[in-house]
């Protein structure tokens, strides 16, 4: 039965979790609202992006701080996991999920030499969805 419902368990040590009190359950379950769309995950994750984008266009961080690259990287914290929507739903995961922001990007001005998200309990950790 296990084998057939449970897709991932996922062990945090107490200390990377600070919010939760003694007595505060500590068993959590991913994608505790109510139901979401692939659209949503997808305009999120593009959501934040576009503001760091926009937040930095006229900044001139590149020639400022003499840079060669100028690269964002987008990570999930484990907070961010806990309490957003959950970035995997059937058919669609994080590569997917990579893929459409890669599409959503297309057009963005080039603040940015490259962009990337990033998972840490993903296999494949993190990939490049802007160049």
């Amino acid at each position: 039965m296990l084998e057939k419902y449970l897709k991932d368990i996922w062990i945090f040590p107490r200390e990377r979790l600070p919010y939760l009190q003694p007595g505060i359950a500590w068993v959590l379950f991913e994608g505790s609202g109510g139901v979401y769309t692939v659209d949503w995950m997808v305009q999120a994750a593009t959501d934040r992006i576009q503001a760091k984008i926009k937040k930095h266009q006229h900044d001139n961080i590149r020639t400022q701080y003499a840079l060669d690259e100028f690269d964002l990287l987008c990570s999930q914290c484990d907070e961010a996991i806990l309490h957003n929507t959950p970035i995997r739903t059937v058919g669609f995961g994080f590569n997917e999920l990579a893929d459409e922001v890669e599409l959503a990007l297309g057009s963005a001005p080039k603040v940015f030499d490259r962009i990337f998200l990033f998972h840490p309990y993903e296999n494949t950790q993190a990939v490049q969805v802007f160049r």
